[in-house]
């Protein structure tokens, strides 16, 4: 009996050392060797050999509005996601915050992520920011567009924006 007990008691600080290396892996990664924006900013200059430039057929005010509408229908969401062997099986809770700042010569979306557990790293108390869009009018029917994204499955985000800013995807990309 004594054995079997010593043989859980070990099994259970292997699963926390376990644990514990996910939760420094992915604040490494993450945290961009242990930092993340928490501005703008910060963001730009972490993402700056990141950036996507084009160029769309539509006006700078369309482009706002569809940001403004699609960011608040999709990208204010908390998405869950579940793995793991069935001896660890886990699930993490992750809460996006999308903002949209316009004025009348340009237009910004910030989607800000936050994980819902322990970090290793300062979140700020809305997440940390994982997209930036940047929008400014190239004339009357044109705009041009700079993003930058920070996150490994960020194609799908970038690839809904790219759409919204061209009036060619009016649906929600997958966040999860």
């Amino acid at each position: 009996m004594k054995a079997k007990l010593l043989e859980v008691a070990h099994m259970q600080e292997l699963l926390m050392s376990l644990r514990r290396a996910r939760v420094m892996m992915m604040a490494f990664l993450l945290g961009g060797c242990g930092s993340v924006a928490l501005s703008p900013e910060d963001f730009r200059r972490q993402m700056a050999s990141s950036a996507e430039r084009l160029d769309v057929d539509r006006p700078l005010r369309d482009v706002g509005a569809t940001f403004r509408e699609r960011a608040a229908a999709c990208l204010n969401v908390t998405t869950k996601k579940y793995g793991g062997p069935a001896v660890r099986y886990t699930m993490q809770v992750w809460a996006h915050t999308a903002t949209v700042v316009a004025t009348d010569t340009r237009v910004e979306m910030h989607v800000r992520t936050k994980y819902d557990g322990v970090t290793l790293y300062d979140q700020g108390s809305d997440g940390a920011y994982i997209f930036l869009a940047h929008a400014t009018p190239l004339g009357p029917r044109r705009t041009h567009l700079e993003l930058w994204t920070y996150t490994a499955r960020g194609d799908a985000l970038r690839n809904a924006v790219k759409g919204w800013a061209g009036g060619s995807f009016s649906g929600c990309p997958d966040l999860s």
